[in-house]
């Protein structure tokens, strides 16, 4: 796996697990990587169909992605993008280096990857990489507690968001414009809405199976 660069051995690196509509949340970090082109557990493994509370820190849900052939080449092409963008970041952010991994719900696949990447990080380059999921460490974890990660020049620039291309095996940029706090507010509930439908008709898949 390729090795990332580093200029500023004492810098420090976050990684975060988050949904891709808590737009409150990803509004104020420096990278997010859009993750939702892999496979999700949620619809298709059948241990977390059934249990809501699995997430991606648990056995079934990694066995799951683990053999998933998407999910292998993520991790190899999420390390080489990062040694192409972490200098980048070095000289533009002024403290700790917030990048955040964006699933549909943030609770499974987002949380795998945070946790492989941050273990890469810290062994290829020394530096100190922490994480933080968003969705299911709800006790530590909010958008008003994360810190700003302000650019050294001062400007509030959105954040560098990329779109994982399954396909192509590929970071492909994407302009998503900086949102008011209510219009970040209300995507967030028509993304939970979404969400609840989609899981009723997979429970009603099942039951309908039985």
């Amino acid at each position: 796996m390729a090795s990332v660069s580093t200029t500023k051995p004492d810098c420090e690196v976050e990684i975060i697990s988050v949904k891709w509509g808590d737009h409150q949340v990803l509004k104020r970090l420096r990278m997010v990587l859009d993750m939702r082109e892999i496979p999700d557990p949620q619809l298709k493994c059948p241990e977390a169909s059934e249990n809501p509370q699995l997430t991606g820190r648990h056995s079934a849900v990694q066995k799951y992605l683990d053999s998933q052939a998407s999910f292998s080449d993520a991790q190899r092409d999420m390390a080489h993008f990062l040694n192409t963008k972490l200098e980048e970041l070095q000289s533009k952010t002024t403290g700790t280096i917030q990048l955040a991994i964006a699933c549909t719900g943030g609770k499974h696949r987002s949380v795998y990857l945070a946790e492989i990447m941050a273990k890469i990080l810290q062994e290829q380059t020394g530096l100190k990489v922490s994480v933080r999921h968003c969705n299911i460490d709800t006790a530590e974890s909010s958008a008003t507690e994360l810190p700003e990660s302000v650019p050294s020049s001062g400007s509030a620039d959105p954040p560098q968001m990329y779109r994982y291309n399954v396909a192509r095996r590929t970071f492909d940029e994407i302009n998503v414009p900086r949102l008011s706090d209510d219009a970040a507010k209300r995507l967030l509930q028509i993304g939970l809405e979404r969400k609840k439908k989609k899981q009723k008709l997979v429970e009603t898949g099942a039951a309908s199976a039985t």
